[in-house]
Parts: structure tokens; C-alpha cells; sequence
């Protein structure tokens, strides 16, 4: 699917869109006041008119738009560009944090959490198939470590208490051996 036929989710607009009536809120305000808007405010407002530009031009896949809406609420969470010409703060260990984009990163993750949802199973499953992938190139090198050892020796290495991984080339081998010596007396 090209960029242009992705569909357009309005839901997942939402943190854009409640930040952008907090942009346009203090806009109307900072008219009807002498209020003079900060450099955070500016860039505030810029990188939010950036996101919904992004979200109805389309010239981004959605994944980019979910990154950048995230990266653009999280910069104002920890202060860095505000939204708002209030500058709600709550202090927690000298860390500053916005209340208007800490409601809009709520809103962000309830609007993609069937995204977030998606890629966390992803990501662990990738994590356990690489254990898996992991676990079977060391048992294939425990098994050609321990082929040339006799049989004694391998269930006294059995014994020893050894890695998962390298019991169970151990227990292989036995069993590969029991009936490579089955087929040799029949």
C-alpha cells in the first residue's frame, strides 16, 4: 500500500488535533492581550503545524506520522516547546513536566494503542525467536565440541551440571549414537 492509499484515520488525530486548539486557543489570546509568545511557543507551534500537515497532505506513511506526533508531544511533556501560552508545570525531582501535552500523550496513547499493542508483540516475538536462534547455534556448537567424546565422558559431562543447551547436545549425541549402534547390530 503506497502512501497515498493508507487510510486516513481521523481517530489518530486526536493528539494533533487537541494540541492544535491549544495553538489556536492561545493565538486568539495572545491577539486580544499584550502577551508576547516565547521561542518554545514558536517552535511549539511550528512542529505542531508540521504534524497536521503531515497527517492531511499524506506525504508520510502512518508509522512516520505516529513517530513524529509521539516525538513532538514527549518535547513538550519535558518542557522543551510548549503548546500553550499557560505554561501548566508540575515539578517531580526538579524535572518539569507540561500538563496540556502530558493529556495529549494520554490521548496519543489510548488513539494508537492498538499500534503500540501490535508492535510490542512484535518485538517480543523477535526477541524470542532470536533466544531460539541463539540457543540452537550454541547447542550445534556444544554438539561438534563433544562428538569426539566417548561415552563415559559424555554422561559424566551430563552429570557435571552443564548449560541447558549443552546437556541437550549431550543427550543427542547419546541418543544418536544408541541408534547409529541399533542399526549396526541389525
Amino acid at each position: 500500500m503506497s502512501n497515498k492509499e493508507e487510510k486516513l484515520d481521523i481517530f489518530k488525530f486526536l493528539p494533533t488535533a487537541f494540541l492544535g486548539i491549544c495553538i489556536i486557543l492561545s493565538v486568539l489570546i495572545n491577539l486580544i492581550s499584550d502577551y508576547t509568545l516565547d521561542y518554545k511557543e514558536y517552535i511549539g507551534f511550528g512542529i505542531a503545524i508540521v504534524g497536521i500537515s503531515l497527517f492531511f497532505i499524506r506525504v508520510v506513511p502512518n508509522k512516520i506520522y505516529a513517530i513524529y506526533t509521539f516525538l513532538m508531544i514527549i518535547l513538550g511533556v519535558f518542557n522543551v516547546v510548549s503548546f500553550s501560552i499557560y505554561h501548566l508545570v508540575f515539578t517531580l525531582n526538579s524535572i518539569s513536566f507540561q500538563i496540556i501535552p502530558c493529556i495529549a500523550l494520554c490521548i496519543y496513547f489510548y488513539a494508537f494503542r492498538k499500534d503500540i499493542k501490535k508492535n510490542w508483540e512484535n518485538i517480543v516475538r523477535e526477541i524470542e525467536s532470536s533466544k531460539i536462534e541463539q540457543q540452537s547455534k550454541q547447542k550445534i556448537n556444544f554438539k561438534r565440541k563433544f562428538e569426539k567424546l566417548s561415552d563415559k565422558e559424555i554422561e559424566r559431562r551430563i552429570n557435571q551440571g552443564l548449560t541447558l543447551e549443552a546437556i541437550t547436545a549431550l543427550e543427542e549425541i547419546q541418543l544418536e549414537r544408541k541408534e547409529s549402534n541399533k542399526k549396526n547390530t541389525l
